[in-house]
């Protein structure tokens, strides 16, 4: 599809973020007072987006057998480069031949893989819709080395399991959620995710008005929680970002309480989902995460 926008060229970004805790009702942590600088890079090349469907059985990466030692039904922790520690759950019917969609959950401040699987819940949903899913221990969205080395994870992965990078996934709580804009500000990741979905992430509507767009324009799904005191607002200011840099129609509600602006620029749909609740209580919107993911690849 035709590249609708240009990035605006280099510029430097402070995105100050909080560290907060991971579950509801926990007591918040310190605030982490460090800022982070994200340079806006040049443009990749991307190829087409088969943004809007599934993709088909013709469509889908493919891997020569025996080129993966990875197996079906596993758990593994393993290890980056950089000594950041991750786990890796599969599901039971993979397939080493066919690239699978792949899911990259990281956790908030102070919160590591095994913490943010459990409070998440997200595994069985996961593996039952097919993803091979990763957790990694937390990673502050100012740590730009540690941004970098997270980044490197689905390549890691993809290693050991036959992965569709065309198919990779973010998501992830507070401080976890703002990674995700560290690492995709950045374009840290080798190729880019297709769509990212963070929750609760301490991105201000000022910081926000620093950025630079993404070009080609990337699907998010923003999850913030209407009765967050940590971070107020902060989820209808990234909202309003990511729909005007995709330059997105207007809005309409769907079934499970999001809001789906899906008349935007090459595809790259924007949801908004506003949950009950405060800063740490993980939406549950397994099922409306795993078809949002699914309907965009790169």
């Amino acid at each position: 599809m035709e590249m609708t926008s240009l990035v605006r060229g280099v510029k430097l970004l402070a995105l100050a973020l909080v560290a907060c805790s991971s579950t509801e009702g926990s007591t918040a942590e310190a605030p982490d007072d460090a800022s982070v600088s994200l340079e806006a890079a040049a443009p990749s090349e991307v190829g087409a987006r088969d943004a809007g469907a599934p993709a088909s059985d013709a469509s889908l990466a493919r891997c020569e057998a025996g080129s993966r030692a990875g197996a079906a039904g596993a758990s593994e922790d393993l290890t980056t480069a950089g000594g950041r520690h991750f786990t890796v759950r599969t599901p039971g019917g993979y397939d080493p031949l066919v690239g699978s969609p792949l899911i990259v959950a990281f956790a908030p401040s102070g919160g590591t893989a095994e913490s943010i699987e459990a409070s998440t819940k997200l595994t069985p949903d996961a593996l039952a819709a097919g993803f091979l899913v990763a957790y990694v221990d937390t990673v502050s969205p100012a740590n730009v080395a540690g941004a970098k080395d997270a980044a490197t994870i689905p390549d890691q992965i993809a290693e050991r399991w036959c992965v569709d990078r065309g198919r990779v996934y973010l998501t992830g709580s507070s401080d976890g959620g703002g990674l995700i804009y560290t690492i995709v500000l950045n374009r840290y990741m080798t190729p880019e995710p297709a769509a990212v979905a963070p929750f609760a992430a301490g991105a201000s509507r000022a910081t926000l008005a620093k950025a630079s767009c993404l070009a080609p324009p990337m699907p998010a799904m923003v999850m913030h929680n209407r009765g967050d005191a940590v971070f107020p607002g902060y989820g209808q200011a990234a909202r309003d970002w990511w729909v005007a840099c995709n330059a997105c129609g207007e809005g309409e509600g769907l079934a499970d309480g999001c809001v789906a602006h899906r008349e935007c620029a090459d595809g790259a749909e924007v949801q908004y989902c506003e949950g009950e609740g405060g800063h740490g209580r993980w939406p549950g919107l397994h099922a409306s995460m795993f078809a949002f993911f699914l309907a965009h690849a790169r």
